[in-house]
């Protein structure tokens, strides 16, 4: 008996050392180049990317780019930044990268960076 209590507290120990994972945020839909639908748990979110102007000229590609870097269900963490025309701003990682998807487009010429 005395060995079970001892496997059983042990199990705990270990369980409770575990790192908890946070849940994260899931994108739902793209809405435009700079606009996407986020899901957290039972709340849906409209996220606009924060400190991104978004060239006229390359509205289409921006848009296709955040479509085939965020997929459906792709998990992203949210920093963000304030709110703008009732939709937060945020800057957007993506969690399997931890690429800040408002940087990337900056650095492929998609977009101008807004904020200091």
């Amino acid at each position: 008996m005395k060995l079970f209590f001892t496997f059983l507290l042990l199990l705990f120990l270990i369980l409770c050392s575990l790192p908890i994972q946070a849940l994260a945020a899931e994108v739902f839909q793209i809405n435009n180049s700079t606009t996407i639908q986020i899901g957290d748990q039972n709340r849906i979110y409209s996220i606009k990317i924060a400190c991104l102007s978004v060239k006229p000229e390359n509205e289409e590609f921006a848009f296709k780019y955040l479509k085939k870097e965020l997929p459906r269900r792709t998990k992203v963490n949210l920093k963000p930044v304030g709110y703008e025309e009732g939709k937060l701003l945020s800057k957007v990682i993506k969690i399997s990268s931890q690429e800040d998807l408002g940087n990337s487009m900056k650095e492929l010429g998609l977009a101008d960076w807004e904020c200091d």
